[in-house]
């Protein structure tokens, strides 16, 4: 019923905006409307009859917007500038905003987003540093802001510049090239404003040019710290992290997207940073693992695990007086396959889902069959035959694909847990896989005839919850 109420929305939002004559309707106070339109949630025939713009103040909870054409040399988004801000002045009850693939925001000064608390951007590109603030100033309850693929054109600018910063309590920067000036411009903040709790940010050259108290504070004030390590070598890119040495209240700490041979060798390496840990309450440490090519073999999995340079990680930990009071080091290695093969668990489940999988697909990609008028029977039976046999050796393939599987990974497990043997022995180590994030889909027009959007991208994934949505796409 949700919806077919939000498809009739997007209908009816482009009949207003593109019918020359527009049905006559009786005026009520705005008041009165809202009241009706609270008494007529999931009525589909009721709501058909109430002005667009009012019905959807009622049910958009997620914006989700996408410009398809964004690789387009020297594209601008004029259709976001426009669109976006007219539509807003419709939607009170928005909380999530995830944007992708658009360049050269341009909304003007006063805030749009007034209700927003969650915003993911993808792939999004400003001219200037303050064309970012001024973007980040349309969203002044911001408390979560998640960014993969920021540019910045021209990246000089003055972090100090006064105005108003986010109240952010989770910032994550996975990549892009803004995250110097980001960081420092959110620092320059009155120190009792800083409320940042969980902070990831990418291993690169950078410094931190903000106040003392400032740093003092959001020391005081993060507890969740993590590390990304986005450049497979990383040597040259970092001399010292310069914020460890601030950051004394670290409860949980990770390293993500770790790879064997970007980040244990040199200075960024993660025993290196290890070593500037200076919060004494670390209770948690973790290692994200990816392999260098993302989809190996299930041999070369186990054999670049082999290769991770783990107990003299293990040796460090064991000595290191600020990782005295842990409670659990955890592991984890991305692969599909291991994940798929922990998720699924039995072996008779997995040999189902895998062959259901493959008689779809064995379905779509051919034709059934033209029955035979001679020899019917007899053409039938070879039919029956044939898909029998693909049957037999499909199911084979697959247990073979399962005994593979768990094979492997058993010794993954056991390879980590034998580099490791104090953490094991005092039940502090686990070791899990988990899976890579799949690529963001490309925008598809949808039935909703003048608005399009894309899929939501893994980044903002955990943002998604069971509300209903809205998607525009240029």
């Amino acid at each position: 019923m949700d919806s077919e109420i939000l498809a009739f929305l997007g209908e009816h939002s482009y009949m207003e905006e593109h019918l020359d004559h527009k049905p006559s309707l009786p005026c009520f106070p705005q008041e009165l409307t809202d009241l009706v339109i609270d008494c007529l949630h999931g009525d589909l025939t009721a709501l058909r009859a109430c002005p667009g713009p009012t019905v959807l103040t009622h049910y958009v909870r997620e914006m989700r917007i996408s410009d398809s054409l964004f690789r387009t040399a020297d594209r601008k988004a004029d259709w976001v500038n426009k669109q976006v801000p007219a539509l807003m002045s419709s939607l009170t009850t928005l909380e999530n905003v995830l944007m992708q693939d658009v360049r050269y925001v341009e909304w003007g000064v006063r805030p749009l987003f007034h209700t927003v608390t969650k915003l993911a951007v993808n792939r999004i590109e400003f001219k200037t540093p303050i064309d970012l603030t001024r973007f980040l100033g349309h969203f002044p309850s911001l408390t979560t802001l998640l960014i993969e693929n920021l540019t910045v054109v021209e990246r000089r600018a003055d972090p100090t510049k006064r105005g108003p910063r986010p109240p952010l309590d989770t910032l994550r920067i996975a990549s892009g090239n803004a995250q110097e000036f980001l960081l420092n411009w959110f620092l320059y903040q009155p120190p009792e404003m800083l409320r940042l709790k969980n902070l990831a940010y990418t291993v690169e050259r950078w410094r931190v040019a903000a106040p003392l108290v400032s740093l003092q504070a959001l020391g005081r004030s993060v507890k969740d710290l993590t590390i990304i390590y986005a450049y497979e070598s990383p040597h040259y890119l970092l001399k010292n992290d310069p914020l460890l040495s601030h950051l004394t209240s670290i409860q949980t700490l990770t390293f993500d997207l770790a790879t064997g041979y970007g980040t244990f060798y040199g200075a960024p390496s993660i025993p290196y940073l290890l070593r500037s840990v200076v919060a004494g309450s670390v209770a948690s440490l973790r290692f994200r693992f990816s392999l260098d090519n993302r989809h190996p073999a299930l041999d070369e999995c186990l054999e670049q695990v082999g290769r991770i340079r783990l107990p003299e990680l293990g040796r460090q930990i064991d000595i290191l007086e600020t990782l005295a009071d842990l409670a659990e080091v955890t592991v984890e290695i991305r692969s599909n396959e291991w994940f798929r093969f922990v998720q699924v668990g039995s072996r008779d489940q997995w040999v189902a889902l895998e062959m259901e999988q493959r008689r779809l697909t064995n379905r779509a990609t051919h034709r059934p069959r033209p029955k035979s008028t001679e020899g019917g029977a007899e053409s039938d039976a070879e039919g029956q035959k044939s898909d029998s046999e693909w049957g037999r050796v499909a199911r084979q393939r697959v247990e073979a694909d399962y005994d593979k599987t768990k094979d492997t990974w058993r010794k993954a497990q056991a390879t980590v847990e034998r580099a490791l043997p104090s953490l094991l022995h005092q039940n502090l180590l686990k070791v899990l896989p988990i899976e890579y994030e799949s690529p963001a889909s490309s925008p598809t027009q949808t039935r909703r005839a003048n608005v399009v959007f894309p899929r939501e991208f893994d980044i903002a994934s955990h943002l998604i919850a069971d509300y209903q949505d809205i998607d525009i796409y240029g």
